[in-house]
């Protein structure tokens, strides 16, 4: 998806601040608002289409579509739709926060604010301003819908709209010292979130609130200052179990029970350079779209995290879990730099959340970071945690680009990762889809390897919107995304570019950009072609790859076997009644033989090439590959050479020769592929890597 994250044309801004934390909200939690709405999805959302044969805007830079917007603090959140559900990728702004905290009640809007501004919430505070979900909705702010304007109005004596007979709920909350404390707290019925979820503001350490009887549970976030009134340490105090009943009942949350830090120690030495916790509390229906979700993420790892220790739920179910991440350079040699991210998950909140991680828990992942020869410096890798309680919350770390970082992973049962790199580029990012990392292997991680092109991969993990799928006769391609080595990276990248689309081979879409969606489409085998035409070279910092040309020919069949788009994916078009197919269109990715630069000083130059179809969780055309086969030109495109191609079933290493008259530039190459079942893919790239210069 060729869209900057920010301007970052050749006569544009700068690249923006590298660090940033990731929070991923689970998909499909529950809707409520502080009276306990009905379910339902929130508001503002809409299904409308684009007319036949139009352009599709995109607005994202990523498949699961991304929205960039401000909160009221200054911070910047871009919503995203990744694996498990929304992303909030909050990069850091001169003078920004240094903790954060969301909350979300079921699947109602998410709100990501400053941990500091949490003592207004409910009252000078205006949340609308921090509800990252509507806001990305294209300016709905919160107090338009039900959710938010319900639950704003929470606090001291706020009476919740009588569903059911209700009941006295008296909250006190007192600090360190002993003295009254008006924390942000979190109150959800574990009966049935249904009846009750809000948040409330405690107002002179105390808060009364009616509400139906049951079981309930609490979380309230309390922090400390110093005198600049910076924050100094951040605890969160949770009752996991609490009856309700006729006579009224009274809690009173006590910071000083927080005193359990969550902490680390790793094998090697370390320094810690982030920390997220979640704790996230279910209803007793069974449903897991009934819960309540509270984040914490600290980005420096100078603010201690505190909880108090809480059994296990007696009434639904409890999670808690934390990532902590920390930095270190081995020096033995020339400096080497490591890194451990470290998760740990419980049904409870325990009294001794000091871990000790050791050798025979972690898994080994050595990323290596290519660059363009024109794009060096400094660049940044992103780690968060997804397991099905939590969709993940992880940190940028920066490191110089090209280079190699060894990355050490602790994973708390039923936790996959996924990884974000920024190039030092600003015009490049990357994302993996979601993988398990298993303790005691060793993993090679390549970014940014190429040659760098357009192109489809195969996608794993739940939330992405299909690249290329049919759905009530609306056929959606969507832009590209810069394919590197890896078949499962996403690329972010920039590009103008035109795309042309063809039915049967009569021209029914030529437009700039690479989206398009084409409504009425029969239902009947049908041949289509996409030429899509991208030009990196107003990019700053690229000198390679610099046109792309993919023209891919596919074959449509309606209800063709294996084709059904997962159920946790989306295209345009579909409904209950119907579902997504894949479009059988051709993939193609590169393993060039050259340094981290893209830069070969081999006289016989080799690269591997691997065709496959646009696939979701395997899902996607099993159509065999027929052939590949691979040019080469030394002169611009004007002459080409045919390289050496062996291999079948779709993989294959093709092999040419690099002539001393070409030292020290930048070669061009041309690969063509089919399958069995009429498809194509020819793919053009100029400047597609870098012969290395003669020595003398």
């Amino acid at each position: 998806m060729f869209r900057p994250r920010c301007t970052n044309r050749r006569h544009g801004p700068g690249r923006r601040s590298r660090r940033a934390l990731v929070l991923l909200s689970a998909a499909g939690l529950l809707s409520l608002g502080a009276a306990g709405n009905a379910l339902g999805a929130p508001s503002g959302t809409s299904s409308a289409r684009t007319p036949a044969a139009s352009a599709a805007s995109s607005t994202s830079a990523r498949p699961g579509g991304s929205t960039p917007v401000t909160l009221g603090s200054g911070d910047r959140v871009d919503v995203a739709a990744g694996p498990g559900g929304s992303s909030y990728l909050v990069p850091r702004t001169p003078g920004g926060s240094t903790m954060l905290t969301s909350f979300q009640f079921g699947t109602g809007d998410a709100y990501v604010l400053p941990f500091t501004s949490t003592p207004q919430v409910g009252g000078s505070l205006d949340l609308s301003r921090y509800d990252v979900t509507a806001l990305a909705r294209g300016g709905v702010t919160a107090g338009a819908s039900d959710n938010a304007s319900d639950a704003s109005t929470q606090g001291p004596d706020t009476q919740v709209a009588p569903h059911y007979p209700m009941y006295r709920l008296q909250i006190n909350a007192t600090d360190l010292t002993g003295a009254l404390s008006d924390p942000l707290v979190m109150l959800v019925n574990t009966d049935d979130m249904t009846r009750m979820a809000t948040y409330v503001q405690l107002q002179g350490g105390v808060a009364r609130v009616a509400v139906p009887a049951g079981n309930y549970s609490l979380a309230g976030e309390f922090g400390e200052y110093d005198a600049q009134g910076n924050l100094t340490t951040a605890r969160l105090v949770t009752v996991t179990d609490l009856a309700v009943g006729a006579d009224g009942t009274n809690v009173t949350l006590d910071e000083k029970t927080a005193s359990s830090r969550v902490s680390a120690t790793t094998p090697r030495p370390s320094t810690q350079d982030g920390g997220t916790f979640s704790w996230t509390r279910r209803d007793a229906t069974g449903d897991p779209t009934h819960a309540v979700k509270v984040w914490f993420g600290e980005q420096n790892g100078d603010v201690p995290f505190y909880v108090n220790p809480q059994p296990a739920a007696k009434v639904g179910a409890l999670h808690f879990m934390w990532q902590w991440d920390a930095a270190g350079t081995d020096t033995t040699n020339s400096p080497t730099p490591y890194r451990y991210d470290l998760t740990y998950a419980s049904s409870d909140v325990p009294a001794d959340n000091t871990e000790a991680a050791t050798d025979t828990q972690l898994a080994t992942v050595k990323h290596d970071f290519s660059t363009d020869p024109a794009g060096t410096g400094t660049g940044s890798l992103m780690t968060n945690a997804d397991d099905a309680w939590t969709s993940g919350v992880g940190w940028e770390a920066d490191y110089a680009m090209p280079g190699t970082v060894t990355q050490y992973l602790r994973s708390a049962p039923g936790v996959s990762w996924e990884h974000n790199v920024w190039s030092p580029s600003p015009a490049q990012s990357w994302q993996s889809t979601p993988h398990t990392f298993a303790a005691r292997h060793a993993y090679l991680e390549p970014w940014a390897h190429g040659p760098l092109a357009g192109g489809m991969g195969q996608y794993t993990g739940p939330g992405w919107t299909c690249l290329g799928c049919v759905a009530d006769g609306t056929l959606g391609l969507r832009d590209l995304t810069l394919v590197d080595s890896v078949p499962d990276h996403i690329g972010y990248g920039y590009a103008d570019g035109t795309f042309t689309l063809y039915q049967n081979g009569q021209q029914v879409v030529s437009q700039a950009g690479g989206s398009a969606q084409l409504t009425g489409v029969p239902a009947a085998t049908t041949t289509y072609r996409a030429v899509y035409d991208q030009d990196f070279s107003p990019v700053i910092m690229t000198s390679q790859s610099t046109h792309v040309t993919t023209d891919v020919t596919f074959v449509y069949r309606p209800g063709q076997a294996d084709t059904a788009l997962p159920a946790g994916d989306k295209c345009t078009g579909q409904s209950a009644t119907t579902p997504c197919q894949i479009l059988p269109a051709l993939t193609v990715n590169y393993q060039l033989a050259a340094d981290l630069t893209n830069t070969s000083a081999s006289a016989v130059q080799t690269m591997g090439v691997n065709v496959g179809h646009l696939a979701y969780d395997g899902h996607g055309s099993h159509a065999a590959i027929a052939s590949a086969h691979v040019s080469v030109s030394f002169d611009g495109g004007s002459t080409w050479q045919p390289a050496a191609v062996a291999g079948y079933a779709g993989h294959y290493v093709a092999a040419w020769h690099n002539p001393a008259s070409a030292a020290g530039t930048d070669p061009s190459l041309k690969i063509t592929a089919t399958d069995n079942a009429g498809g194509s893919l020819t793919q053009t790239i100029a400047h597609a890597y870098t012969i290395a210069a003669a020595t003398s």
